[in-house]
């Protein structure tokens, strides 16, 4: 039965949901007026991207896990961040864009080794 529930999330890895470090980069943008919208594209596809990890890790019932908490918070954060980009609150935005990507990496590390667990490993 173990096996039927690693073969079912073999091939999707969690790690590759989680936002690629050039959205972090880009949000950065949002202390340069012309950059501003690109910054709110970035955070967007940073909140997308951790909706459906959170989604995918209902799908394995991973949502009791202690760390499953901090994905919400993390998802807070980002409605934090937008609305310190919407007011303008340069230090409050500073602190969220930190939390934010010191958060992902992380959350990058947990999702690893989850991946790892769902490897089917094939005996020689």
């Amino acid at each position: 039965m173990e096996n039927e529930v690693k073969k079912k999330f073999e091939n999707e890895k969690l790690v590759d949901l989680l936002p690629i470090s050039y959205w972090y980069e880009k949000i950065h943008s949002i202390y340069d007026e012309q950059n501003k919208l690109f910054a709110y594209t970035a955070l967007d596809n940073i909140h997308k991207q951790y909706l459906e990890l959170k989604q995918s890790l209902e799908n394995r019932l991973l949502q009791d896990e202690d760390w499953f908490n901090e994905i919400e918070d993390y998802l807070v954060a980002i409605e934090l961040m937008r609305k310190s980009m919407l007011e303008n609150d340069e230090r409050t935005a500073r602190i969220c864009n930190f939390y934010l990507d010191e958060k992902n990496d992380y959350f990058k590390t947990i999702m690893v080794e989850i991946d790892e667990k769902y490897e089917i490993k094939n005996p020689l």
